[in-house]
């Protein structure tokens, strides 16, 4: 939440709540694709998915 608010919307001159739902799902898609997270290895969350999709799942025998 701290990046949403410091990147998303306190730069910005929102003059009502309208505006902010129409720009936050913008930021929210390039938050997704471009910002980096130690948790999962350093990969965007939209890389980490994809990478989890292609990863099987090892079932028990």
């Amino acid at each position: 939440m701290k990046t949403l608010k410091v990147e998303g919307v306190y730069p910005m001159a929102f003059e009502s709540t309208e505006d902010v739902a129409e720009h936050l799902p913008r930021f929210i898609d390039s938050y997704n694709e471009r910002r980096l997270h130690s948790a999962p290895g350093y990969l965007s969350p939209n890389r980490y998915e994809e990478e989890q999709r292609r990863t099987p799942v090892k079932t028990a025998a």
